[in-house]
């Protein structure tokens, strides 16, 4: 048994592409640490090549509204809209309303309010260019993020070698899909990822993503667990 262990660690210190699996956490990083002092020998960082992947969130279910689904969305507006005066301006409202409107285009919004009284035109048009500058700065701080953790991860790699390649890797969807698309495409020897060590409850509400990629990738699924301090 021992000598089999050690065959498969040879086998993963020679020339490989090891992805792994990084976001805002100390446990991705950790990984990404672990990742380096033991599966890339010193002798073989040169030929080895580390991808880093981060995996934004899938975007909101407006970018795939047809006709009919816009219509429906300006429906629900406007119902919301007149209900947040109800209800003086209720949070749900006002965050229901806000994503009614980025589900709409600009055209098709103008069109179903050419009809309205002109106070209803202009207070729902400026909504409606309020919640597409939501959406917009959303948006940026989605890749200020990708950034941030990306700096983090060059940190981590840059203090074991300067030398090694390096590929960053940014997909978006379910991070379990992603991922197992990811390794399968880049035709990855090796895929490594922090344990997030979340309870009973959330693993059964969200499902481990360690988990499915342990049972839907091909390659050999590292699964590095931080210790506790």
């Amino acid at each position: 048994m021992g000598s089999l262990m050690e065959e498969e660690v040879e086998k993963l210190r020679k020339e490989k592409r090891i992805v792994v699996a990084v976001d805002e956490s100390e446990e991705s990083m950790y990984a990404l640490s672990w990742c380096l002092t033991n599966l890339v020998s010193d002798a073989n960082k040169t030929k080895s090549t580390l991808i880093l992947l981060y995996v934004k969130p899938p975007p909101p279910l407006y970018n795939s509204l047809d006709a009919a689904g816009e219509k429906f969305m300006f429906s629900l507006f406007f119902s919301l809209f007149n209900f947040r005066y109800i209800t003086c301006g209720s949070f749900v409202s006002f965050s229901a309303c806000t994503y009614c409107c980025v589900c709409i285009k600009k055209e098709t919004l103008l069109e179903l309010l050419e009809n309205e009284a002109v106070w209803i035109r202009w207070t729902l048009y400026v909504w409606y260019l309020f919640a597409n500058d939501v959406v917009g700065a959303m948006e940026k701080y989605g890749w200020d993020l990708v950034n941030s953790v990306m700096a983090r991860a060059e940190a981590v790699y840059k203090n074991f070698s300067s030398i090694m390649s390096v590929e960053k890797k940014v997909g978006t969807g379910d991070a379990k899909d992603v991922i197992c698309g990811a390794v399968e495409k880049l035709g990855a020897d090796i895929l490594v990822m922090g344990s997030h060590d979340y309870g009973f409850f959330k693993r059964a509400l969200l499902g481990s993503v360690s988990d499915h990629c342990a049972k839907h990738v091909k390659c050999p699924v590292v699964v590095v667990k931080r210790p506790r301090d």
